[in-house]
């Protein structure tokens, strides 16, 4: 599921937080992960938080300028993610103003 270092979400629009150690199996069959908060208003403490708590945080944001690896035309991002099998699906819109869908494996940010 996750490992030490990936950053994650607390309930799909909450406080981002990296998580520290686990998983942690409690006597229940469930699994926590100890997670060092990164926005809200506990930034920099830690916490146990249930793993069904926590998402991936999103590699990419609305708004956000992308390139496909095959192709070096720039997109803007203006929805997503949708979850897909094995990946998530963003919605771009080209310069032209035509949208497409692409899944997460196929896009990277445009350094400037």
């Amino acid at each position: 599921m996750f490992k030490q270092g990936d950053k994650v979400v607390f309930d799909q629009d909450g406080p981002q937080a990296e998580i520290q150690f686990g998983p942690v199996v409690s006597a229940t069959k469930q699994e926590s992960f100890v997670v060092k908060w990164l926005t809200g208003s506990l930034v920099g403490r830690s916490s146990i938080v249930h793993a069904a708590q926590l998402d991936p945080l999103p590699r990419f944001k609305v708004g956000q300028e992308v390139k496909f690896v095959y192709d070096t035309d720039v997109m803007h991002v203006v929805a997503g993610p949708f979850p897909s099998d094995g990946d998530n699906l963003w919605v771009v819109k080209d310069e032209q103003g035509d949208h497409y869908s692409s899944a997460e494996e196929f896009m990277t940010p445009v350094v400037e």
